[in-house]
């Protein structure tokens, strides 16, 4: 099986992560010492916070450095699905699971910040609410991920089927079903003649991004092709020609 090309992770697109990771690092660091400094040391859900923050600081600086390292992004590789043999492209995992351990954090640190508020008297119970509350979405939605409703974006190509994962969910269709395919901008898009099996997770968790049952959009950022080569790869494994690109999707007719 043929793989698209690889595109090194350099330049541009590699130093602006970085920097807007260092970026955060740096904001989150100041925020810290406002609150050591500035905030008395028995305000203990100010502390706590800071603390938790200290941690979100640690944990992006390490994405920054992992970005550093970095030269190339993931690419077509080998994978099994569901016991399938296939093959995969997906998102660098460094982004993905950064995220989530910042979730994660934001989640206990709020819960543990709500019950502290009420603890220390009804002048905080307020904000303690709020607080908690903000907290158990953050914690639901690192849960969602960890547990597979959420998941880092890729695309799997088996044998008779292909996957789209994304952090709204995934869907499903059989490779015959895959009419068109496009790279638009820095993404590629499946236009299917039959719609997918979709499988989304819970609303307040999905963002403003909707999984449709007749197209796949895979979003090509922190890959290690471009959307024009992965499309170009795609057409070929699935064995679409150049007239099946040039003619109108069923829908659009």
């Amino acid at each position: 099986m043929s793989s698209p090309q690889a595109i090194p992770f350099r330049g541009r697109e590699k130093w602006s992560e970085v920097v807007g990771n260092l970026f955060l690092a740096t904001l989150g660091a100041l925020l810290a010492w406002v609150a050591f400094s500035q905030v008395p040391a028995d305000v203990v859900p100010i502390r706590v916070a800071a603390w938790f923050t200290v941690l979100a600081v640690g944990i992006t600086i390490a994405l920054g450095l992992a970005l550093v390292g970095t030269r190339q992004l993931p690419t077509v590789e080998p994978c099994v699905y569901d016991g399938k043999n296939g093959v995969e492209v997906h998102a660098w995992r460094g982004d993905w699971w950064h995220a989530v351990a910042l979730d994660l954090g934001l989640g206990i640190g709020g819960v543990v910040i709500c019950v502290l508020g009420f603890r220390a008297g009804s002048d905080w119970a307020l904000g303690a609410v709020i607080v908690g509350a903000i907290g158990a979405w953050f914690l639901a939605r690192a849960l969602l991920a960890i547990g597979g409703r959420r998941r880092n974006e890729a695309l799997v190509l088996l044998d008779d089927y292909i996957v789209h994962n994304t952090p709204a969910g995934w869907a499903g269709c059989p490779r015959s079903a895959v009419q068109i395919v496009r790279g638009r901008g820095n993404a590629v898009v499946l236009m299917l003649e039959s719609p997918a099996v979709v499988t989304e997770c819970p609303a307040p968790w999905r963002g403003s991004r909707r999984i449709a049952a007749d197209s796949m959009v895979v979003r090509c950022s922190m890959m290690g092709h471009t959307a024009e080569g992965l499309a170009d790869w795609l057409q070929q494994e699935l064995g679409l020609s150049a007239a099946d690109m040039t003619r109108k999707p069923r829908r659009e007719r």
